[in-house]
């Protein structure tokens, strides 16, 4: 009987170990904390984004993800797609329900998920299980592999590394996966955190502090757009948190690596044109002409915002709305679609959702199988690739890990 080591018991982990016991393979996880999946809880904030209804529309793209490994999220997808993911997950007693395109467990809690995916490789007879034993070094011998663990030296036909990144290392993945793939020899592409806050170097953030409103927020660096989204933005005591942000932040956590500056620019009203916009404040401001500014915005613009709007375009928060005149209220409208912050820093990987970087690309196949090491598999965020916010890095998880799994178990010694 062929024998697989998983090395990491999180979500890739624990579906490459269903994958391969499936295919009849005696499989051993190794899970250097005390519990296996312990990160999957904290996802979709408490509810487990499982996946993302764009993936089961066509055509399927990879525009989601990003990293040198982006190219291998088709074909690994087209083995486990949005479809599979579902019909395992019933499999399990776990229905599904959207929001949005966003996809959770229909009870909207992630410890319905873990504790499901605990039970189904708990019961299973070829899944043996190896709580707080760290793996600490891994090497090819005579078509076998030796793993090195802190309880010993055990013999595989193929080891999975499944350890993950060094996003929340509070929860286990504290960069150990990528330092075992780099120590076997493999090339790795340097970690940042990913779906992260930024700091923002603006004298507003606390006075802003809990405010939540969509809006559109580019990167900028050089004066070019590097990325942007528009979704729900949150400013924090030292910066900004949403959704949109998660969204653009490994673009910014990049740039600040490099010693670069990068930029901030929101634009607080996406969904108007500037023409619109002036039109409406204009109308507003006409038709409570006797109240002072700082009222005469409060039914368009949120009141936290509005005495930093009237700071920033130099108008007397004393003046009645009808003396604004037209200049003004363009330039209140040019602050309100391009305002600029300097991005000065971020949460770091404790509060980062997802790791950028890891496993270089070209040392994949599209079989999840390292080039140069044959026998040696990976899968999740070990890799270096990494998806946008809405369920993108949990489906990766999930496609990813039961493709490793089955290659693993299929392959010819």
């Amino acid at each position: 009987m062929k024998r697989i080591a998983v090395i990491g018991g999180g979500a890739s982990g624990l579906m490459a170990a269903i994958a391969a016991a499936e295919q009849g393979c005696s499989v051993t996880i190794f899970e250097k904390t005390d519990r296996l999946g312990r990160k999957i809880p904290a996802t979709g904030n408490g509810r487990c984004n499982l996946s993302n209804l764009s993936l089961g529309q066509e055509p399927v793209t990879d525009e989601a993800y990003h990293g040198s490994a982006k190219t291998l999220f088709l074909p690994v997808f087209t083995g486990f797609d949005l479809e599979k993911t579902l019909d395992f997950f019933r499999s399990i007693g776990i229905p599904v329900r959207s929001e949005g395109e966003r996809l959770y467990p229909y009870n909207l809690q992630a410890a319905s998920v873990i504790d499901a995916l605990r039970d189904r490789v708990e019961r299973d007879p070829w899944i043996e299980i190896r709580l707080e034993q760290e793996v600490r070094g891994m090497q090819s011998s005579k078509g076998r592999w030796q793993v090195q663990t802190s309880a010993g030296k055990a013999s595989f036909d193929a080891v999975i590394l499944t350890a993950g990144g060094k996003a929340a290392p509070q929860l286990g993945t504290d960069g150990s996966g990528p330092k075992l793939a780099e120590a076997t020899g493999l090339h790795v592409t340097s970690l940042s955190p990913a779906l992260v806050k930024l700091q923002l170097g603006s004298p507003y953030c606390k006075r802003l502090s809990g405010l939540r409103l969509d809006a559109c927020v580019k990167i900028l660096w050089d004066g070019k757009v590097i990325r942007t989204c528009t979704d729900e933005i949150i400013f924090t005591d030292d910066g900004i948190s949403g959704s949109a942000v998660f969204m653009v932040s490994q673009a910014a956590t990049t740039l600040l690596e490099q010693r670069k500056q990068p930029m901030l620019e929101l634009d607080l009203f996406p969904e108007m044109e500037a023409e619109d916009l002036f039109i409406l404040i204009r109308q507003i401001l006409d038709s409570v002409s006797w109240k002072p500014i700082l009222e005469g915005l409060n039914g368009t613009l949120h009141k936290k915002l509005i005495p930093v709007l009237l700071k920033e375009t130099d108008i007397s928060k004393d003046r009645t709305s009808s003396s604004i005149k037209d200049g003004e209220i363009r330039t209140m409208i040019g602050f309100l679609k391009h305002w600029k912050m300097k991005i000065i820093g971020h949460g770091g990987f404790k509060n980062a959702q997802v790791t950028a970087g890891g496993i270089d690309g070209t040392e994949i196949g599209t079989d999840l199988q390292m080039k140069r090491f044959p026998g040696l598999y990976a899968a999740g965020e070990v890799i270096d690739i990494d998806g946008d916010c809405g369920g993108f890095n949990l489906q990766w998880a999930w496609s990813s890990g039961y493709i490793a799994g089955k290659n693993a178990a299929e392959q010819k010694g």
